[in-house]
């Protein structure tokens, strides 16, 4: 299914975690792999051309968008996704809301969102398919991520509008949290190091969500989605991997890090048949190989190959 064939065939593409942040001073991080977070400057331009290379019809950035949340990180970014020349979209991840929120709300802002209105959510229509901007980076009460009652009403109104249609919903954190590292390796995370060398456990089931957090009220969002009667692929960033299941005939897919290995974002391909859901890597960034930990054996985050390209039906009774 080609990109820009004619109004049948529409191409958006999914990138998250980007991490953006122009500070010379930003240390790489240990994650799942090497983050490699003060690299911009140098393969900006590698980026912009390879995103304008797979000729998406628009672009949907799944949070995290910046590093520190700072307006500067903001600025930064955002000066090289208008670069590309297509029209993109972003929700804000949990690292969009440091510094104050100040790069949250310099999303809020352009989008004519008021700062004091605590549902940052969104929607437009592409094709045969509905696209749903949701804000999870609400203050929770014990949770790291919660979708507020604004955010809740919001999504179960566009669920009951497009009844019947595909709809493509974009969060930070995964709604569904099925794909967990259990089914894949070992998680790195920041403290992993120990005398300078790695030094990591499996992490498992609800270990895995005390590790990387969860939305608070995860539960109401899956329920809202399975029980809406629409095509519904669910996307969503922050684990920094890539990992596709379904569940009662909604598809979740985590789209991967793009400064991190396996450095790539998703490609869907659609038109009222159905859609086609992709990995689409980001080679010649450099970053690819230099953030793998092949001693930890960190090629899972790859992903698993029935997962990495997948073609989703529509037409859900």
């Amino acid at each position: 299914m080609p990109a820009n064939s004619g109004t049948a065939g529409r191409r958006l593409l999914f990138i998250s975690d980007t991490h953006f942040t122009r500070e010379r001073g930003a240390e790489n991080t240990v994650w799942l792999n090497r983050a490699i977070l003060n690299r911009w400057e140098a393969v900006k331009d590698r980026l912009v051309r390879e995103i304008k290379a797979l000729r998406p019809d628009a672009i949907i950035h799944c949070g995290d968008f910046t590093q520190f949340g700072t307006a500067d990180d903001y600025k930064f970014g955002k000066s090289i996704m208008d670069a590309t020349g297509i029209a993109w979209h972003a929700v804000p991840g949990n690292h969009d809301a440091l510094a104050g929120g100040a790069a949250k709300n310099a999303m809020r802002r352009e989008r004519g969102i008021a700062e004091r209105d605590g549902c940052f959510c969104r929607s437009m229509a592409f094709g045969a398919a509905a696209v749903a901007l949701l804000d999870v980076c609400a203050p929770g009460e014990g949770a790291n991520f919660a979708a507020d009652s604004r955010a809740l009403d919001w999504l179960a109104r566009l669920l009951e509008e497009n009844r019947g249609r595909p709809v493509f919903l974009a969060s930070h954190h995964p709604v569904s949290n099925k794909a967990s590292v259990a089914r894949y390796g070992t998680i790195l995370g920041s403290d992993g190091l120990d005398g300078g060398r790695l030094a990591s456990g499996p992490v498992r089931g609800r270990d895995f969500d005390r590790a990387l957090g969860k939305i608070e009220n995860a539960g109401k969002l899956k329920r809202l989605l399975e029980r809406s009667g629409c095509t519904a692929i669910a996307f969503s960033g922050h684990w920094h991997i890539n990992a596709f299941h379904a569940s009662n005939g909604v598809y979740y897919r985590t789209v991967p890090s793009v400064c991190e290995y396996p450095c790539e974002a998703v490609i869907a391909d659609f038109d009222a048949r159905g859609a086609r859901v992709r990995s689409a890597p980001l080679s010649s960034l450099g970053l690819r190989e230099e953030s793998l930990i092949a001693e930890r054996r960190n090629a899972w985050a790859e992903g698993a190959r029935r997962a990495r390209d997948v073609f989703v039906p529509f037409g859900r009774a």
